[in-house]
């Protein structure tokens, strides 16, 4: 009697980066400090 034995295998890997940045800032001029965050693709500005 024979026999054969075969493994196969299937796998993925994946990294990735995330990262947040904030800034207060006077960005419009009223004088009064404005939140700056930036989260890698777009900025976004809360007066």
């Amino acid at each position: 009697m024979k026999f054969r034995l075969t493994f196969k295998g299937v796998g993925s890997l994946s990294d990735g980066v995330s990262y947040t940045e904030t800034a207060i800032r006077d960005i419009d001029g009223d004088g009064l400090p404005d939140l700056i965050i930036f989260d890698g693709q777009a900025a976004y500005h809360l007066p």
